[in-house]
């Protein structure tokens, strides 16, 4: 059997957050997707999605909630079953995403990020 995605549930607490691995950045824009694959109560959904963009470079500390938003970079939040896409722009060396999922107690979201769509130089 073949799973594609990742499952994140809501906490009993706000302000979880969840993050990617740092990647190499390969051009100075890129657009990011994220594909909401499944969610509870999908007729009034019970939990949302945020995936933000966090740029650092390679020298630069890497605390707890790691580096800085991309300048230009568009949060993408999702609540329904799809598609959402955002453009960003002025990327350091490293990204990274981060992931929070709010809503309903018991609430879940099954999702996948798609590898960016790089512009290049």
């Amino acid at each position: 059997m073949l799973a594609i995605g990742q499952t994140l549930l809501v906490g009993s607490f706000d302000g979880v957050r969840f993050y990617s691995p740092w990647f190499l950045r390969e051009g100075n824009a890129a657009t990011m997707t994220v594909e909401i694959i499944a969610m509870s109560g999908s007729v009034s959904p019970t939990a949302t999605l945020t995936v933000r963009v966090q740029t650092k470079n390679s020298e630069d500390a890497d605390p707890a909630q790691g580096g800085g938003l991309a300048s230009g970079t568009h949060t993408l939040t999702a609540n329904a079953l799809g598609v959402e896409s955002g453009r960003s722009h002025s990327y350091k060396e490293l990204i990274r995403f981060e992931y929070a999922v709010t809503g309903s107690a018991g609430g879940w979201v099954h999702f996948r990020m798609l590898s960016p769509a790089w512009e290049l130089n």
